[in-house]
């Protein structure tokens, strides 16, 4: 995000986001003309296409996501977000570690034990894909639904930063290029 200049926004505050009826509202509103039609038509035809939970919780999530998608430049971490937006319009990445690589981080940042950070590995992952799979199903192994997974732990989060920078910037220049013909 900062290396683009877009906004982030984290799991967290996604979910805070689409909690809060009042802020849900606010993004609505700040909408440009025609927008919210848009996205009220989008998020039906997601939920009738059972693409998406009919939940109410995933519903204003859904709204919300679809909201800031539409204003663009933004980074939306998790909750769905690829499976909401268009595939056309949004670059869906999948960063990826070996599992020791990321209990190794899981215990260093929340200082636990080697067993009490697999353990947090491994309920995060069940509880991730069992978000994807409910409201969304999809499988989050189904490596097709991305435009492109990178290691971390070989590539570095800087040198994935860079390349996810460099398909982005790539991907809004062919959005806006006209079609090939043939």
């Amino acid at each position: 995000g900062t290396k683009l200049g877009w906004q982030v926004y984290s799991q967290e505050l996604l979910e805070y986001m689409a909690q809060e009826a009042t802020l849900r509202q606010q993004a609505l509103d700040q909408l440009p003309a025609g927008a919210a039609e848009w996205v009220e038509a989008r998020l039906q035809a997601r939920i009738k296409e059972q693409a998406i939970s009919a939940n109410p919780s995933i519903v204003d999530l859904a709204r919300m996501i679809l909201s800031l998608g539409v204003q663009g430049e933004a980074v939306l971490l998790g909750r769905g977000a690829g499976n909401i937006l268009s595939p056309r319009s949004t670059l869906h990445v999948r960063l990826v570690a070996p599992l020791e690589d990321r209990v190794a981080y899981m215990a260093q940042w929340l200082r636990l034990t080697p067993e009490e950070a697999a353990e947090q590995v491994r309920k995060r992952d069940g509880r991730r894909a069992e978000f994807l799979t409910t409201h969304f199903h999809h499988q989050p192994g189904d490596l097709y639904q991305y435009d492109m997974v990178l290691n971390t732990s070989l590539l570095g989060e800087d040198a994935c930063a860079d390349i996810i920078v460099q398909a982005a910037k790539v991907k809004a220049a062919a959005l806006h290029s006209p079609p090939l013909e043939g």
